[in-house]
Parts: structure tokens; sequence; C-alpha cells
């Protein structure tokens, strides 16, 4: 992989994207960060890093060959890509929060952001922004359930070589999508599915708190609940809210 390693910037997938405007990057560049001043997250939220503790940085992935409407495997692939290197760390209690965080536990670990760029029906490219909470051991107030790698296993990790293993767990499941084999790649995510298959609160936001339970996802990525009346519901992203 092409690696740029910046002490700082607004945001890693900004800056791969105007390295992508310039026409400079080859597939699987990686832009990595010691300091993100305004690290984006899903709809817009912001991710909080420690300078130099943790890893927050974009991938370029191109030619794929997905359709626009199939988009949705990308955050199996990558959600999963990330998931398996966690395991092997031997990071407790691990799930996939749909659409696109990590947790551990009811804690977040991770947070990815997958931005395509569109030709016609397909996705030419896409740029993955993903921040993981490494080395950090104390965070602020406003964020009470966020967790990192250290603070579950008490280790100090080398960002480098957790960067490394990331980007090629990822690789060995965008593979996946180029040799067609999407039912797997949804298996292991809904299998891993944060609050799968018991009861929890849930919200549209305005309305009234119902239970459900999450049953997985349809093909284009919804969130599909089965109420307690036994009737499926399916809701995009902040469609729902989790209680």
């Amino acid at each position: 992989m092409i690696h740029f390693k910046l002490d700082a910037t607004d945001s890693t997938n900004s800056y791969l994207k105007e390295l992508v405007r310039e026409g400079v990057p080859r597939n699987w560049t990686v832009v990595s960060t010691r300091q993100q001043i305004s690290g984006r997250g899903q709809q817009g939220a912001i991710w909080f890093s420690d300078t130099g503790k943790n890893l927050t940085f974009s991938i370029l992935i191109k030619d794929v060959g997905l359709k626009a409407t199939d988009q949705f495997l990308l955050n199996c692939a990558i959600s999963h890509g990330i998931f398996k290197i966690m395991k092997a760390r031997e990071i407790p209690r691990l799930k996939v929060k749909w659409p696109n965080d990590i947790m551990s536990g009811s804690s977040k670990l991770a947070g990815i952001l997958i931005e395509n760029s569109l030709i016609n029906d397909s996705i030419a490219h896409s740029i993955v922004g993903i921040g993981l909470n490494v080395n950090q051991e104390e965070f602020p107030p406003y964020l009470p359930d966020a967790i990192s790698m250290k603070k579950r296993t008490q280790e100090h990790y080398d960002l480098d070589e957790i960067l490394e293993a990331l980007v090629g767990s990822i690789k060995e499941e965008i593979e996946l999508i180029e040799s067609g084999q999407y039912e797997t790649l949804r298996t292991n995510y809904t299998e891993r599915m944060y609050r799968r298959n018991a009861p929890h609160m849930f919200r549209i936001p305005g309305g009234e708190p119902f239970m459900a339970q999450i049953k997985g996802t349809t093909e284009k990525g919804l969130l599909v609940l089965k109420k307690e009346d036994g009737t499926l519901a399916h809701y995009a992203f902040k469609e729902i809210e989790y209680l």
C-alpha cells in the first residue's frame, strides 16, 4: 500500500479526496494522521481522538465491481475486517452495531465512514474513513460510552502494526465482494450484530419507545426489527434510535 502519514489534518477522508481529484493515488492508498482536527462520523458526527494515541485513517478502494444498489456489502466487508483484527487481539465482547460501529460490550471501540463515488449505477471508488480507539485511556465526559483497546486489555499497541493488520484484513473481505461471495459477507455481518435476537427498546425520532428485536438487515442495508406483535419493520439510518 501507499501510505501518507500526516502530523495533523482536518479530515483524512477530505485529504484523500483531494489526492483523488489530483489523480495521484493508486488503489489501497492510505492516509493516516496523528491528529485529526475535524474528523467526521456518520451524518456529520464528530470523531474525537487524542493526538498520537489512536488510529484515524482513510483507505482508497477502487474498481471493486459493485453496483450502487449493493453498497451495503462494503459496510459488511469493512466492519468484519476490523472485527477479525480486534478478535485476534482478544478484545472482549465484540459486536457490530448497525450500520458502522464496532462495539466492545456496550461501549464504542471504532467507527467507520464510507463515502462512495458513482459512475452510472456502479461504485467507481470508495473512501473509507476509520477511527479506532487504541491507546487512549481517558475520554471526555460527553463520550461516556467510548472505549479503547488498551482500556480493555491493559496492553499498549503499536499503531503501525495495527494499521497494517487492519488494511490486510479489509483487503481479504473486499476480495469476497470481488469473487461474488455476497451471502458470506451478509451472514458474517448478521451473526455479529449488536443486540441481535434480544428484546430492546427503540424509538422513531419524535415517537414513543417500543420493544423489538434486531433480526438482521435487508440486502440494501435497512435494519430489520421484529416488533412485539410479530411484524417486521425496516428502517434506514437515522430513522430509528437505540435506547
